[in-house]
């Protein structure tokens, strides 16, 4: 099942589409979220220190153009998984 991603993670994402590798440097500096995107593998990072760099991966371009469902159907879609036993 695909999460969606939420809204800062759209906006982070956003930042990396269509520009191959992105300094880390020139990006938003949000932790969390960038430590969530990578667990997910919706970004790659490459190099370390002040070469540390991003990119967006398919995974993450997929899960960045999904649209979102309205926020009842996705509940209740969750809450029918939770209850599947």
């Amino acid at each position: 099942m695909l999460k969606w991603p939420t809204h800062y993670e759209r906006q982070w994402m956003q930042q990396l589409r269509g520009r191959g590798w992105v300094r880390a440097s020139t990006l938003p500096p949000l932790i969390r979220t960038i430590e969530n995107l990578l667990r997910k593998g919706w970004i790659e990072s490459t190099g370390n220190g002040r070469d540390l760099c991003y990119r967006l991966t398919e995974q993450g371009m997929i899960a960045k153009t999904t649209p979102i469902p309205p926020y009842g159907r996705r509940q209740s879609e969750e809450h029918e998984a939770s209850s599947r036993c």
